[in-house]
């Protein structure tokens, strides 16, 4: 998906419905597969209500599921405004990627979370500004979060709320930690 530089503004979700598998994906895009590509995009203005434990919730992405030897790519995508992602049950929650599955690869390049005052994240375990849950090789290069506060019980980190591979790289260059909030008790 290209978004060509548009901004797609007021973007609203609301997860009610359990499903049989306990799965639950929440995101402009539920779940990315293989080689997919998400860029140049905006996103303004975000409210998301999801209700079960089995989200993987996100404004962007809910869940990037890759495969060995493929690449997800999200890259020059910026959500701003009023952000407002409350899933107050779920793990892998997060801004860009709520859950990336292994065992692929997830590159995450130039993306900006640029939030107004009072913006927020709610989760019980596993939130980041970015992305949530980082399984597999995860790259996050050039990425930038401004002004969010993120309320867990645990797992809880400015770019990432939980890193379970080795591999994933983290860029040294990376603004994670301006106006965060992390409420972790």
């Amino acid at each position: 998906f290209d978004g060509k530089g548009f901004t797609l503004s007021n973007l609203n979700s609301t997860e009610t419905a359990q499903k049989a598998d306990g799965y639950i994906c929440t995101g402009l895009f539920g779940a990315i597969y293989g080689n997919a590509v998400v860029k140049n995009l905006t996103i303004e203005n975000v409210n998301i209500e999801a209700e079960y434990a089995g989200n993987n919730v996100a404004a962007v992405v809910g869940l990037a599921y890759t495969i060995a030897n493929k690449t997800a790519t999200i890259e020059n995508v910026t959500v701003k405004g009023n952000i407002s992602i409350n899933a107050p049950k779920a793990y892998a929650v997060g801004t860009i990627v709520g859950y990336s599955y292994e065992p692929g690869n997830i590159n995450i390049t130039d993306c900006v979370v640029a939030a107004n005052d009072g913006s927020s994240i709610t989760a019980v375990s596993g939130s980041g500004a970015i992305i949530g849950h980082a399984a597999g090789i995860v790259t996050l290069e050039g990425c930038s979060v401004n002004n969010i506060d993120i309320t867990a019980k645990g797992l809880v980190g400015g770019l990432a709320g939980f890193v379970s591979s080795s591999k994933s790289v983290l860029d040294n260059n990376t603004v994670w930690w301006e106006g965060l909030n992390d409420n972790a008790p």
